[in-house]
């Protein structure tokens, strides 16, 4: 009797370990999709293209748990590694990660896991502090694409180039992200 308890509990345990990966592969799966996808809006300007990858990182971030938000970019930029045409308006460049973007693109990885970190470990799901997260993440990105890109262009260039025309666009795709983290906070909790 025992025997057959232990049979159903072990093979119980293994659908459900199974259907929580699978769940799993397909919310990272989606969210490299969307991260894809809002690859496509660009704004073409030089060195570094306005684009709305950015708001997918905050909104993978702030939905995904953070190893989920981290395999999300990864999965992304290795499928540009790969030769998809997943970069910036469908730019197929598998060395991606020498050129101008390729710093920018790097940090989009620890801001995931930042955004989501503490995101997730808000319990108090605050405006101000969902705002915080979100611009953690952005400094992170902003630091990993200026330090790159001041190797090929100098640093007073690099903060010219690489941080000043984000500005605005920055600001708005942090407070539409904010705004959206009560009902994300809900989906999170439900996926």
């Amino acid at each position: 009797m025992n025997q057959a308890i232990t049979t159903i509990k072990a093979r119980s345990t293994a659908y459900v370990k199974s259907r929580l990966f699978l769940m799993d592969l397909a919310k990272v799966s989606i969210a490299t999709l969307c991260l894809s996808l809002l690859a496509l809006a660009k704004v073409p300007i030089e060195p570094v293209p306005i684009t709305l990858q950015t708001l997918g990182v905050f909104l993978i971030g702030l939905t995904l748990r953070p190893s989920l938000a981290v395999a999300s970019v990864m999965l992304y930029l290795g499928g540009a590694t790969a030769g998809l045409p997943i970069l910036s308006g469908m730019l197929i460049n598998p060395f991606w990660i020498i050129g101008p973007s390729g710093g920018f693109l790097l940090g989009f990885i620890p801001a995931a896991f930042v955004i989501s970190y503490i995101s997730g470990k808000t319990k108090n799901k605050s405006f101000v502090k969902t705002i915080f997260a979100l611009i953690a993440g952005q400094a992170i990105i902003y630091l990993f694409g200026v330090s790159w890109l001041s190797t090929l262009i100098g640093l007073k260039k690099a903060i010219a180039f690489g941080i000043m025309p984000f500005l605005p666009g920055m600001a708005y795709k942090v407070l539409l992200s904010a705004s959206l983290f009560k009902p994300i906070s809900y989906v999170r909790k439900k996926i």
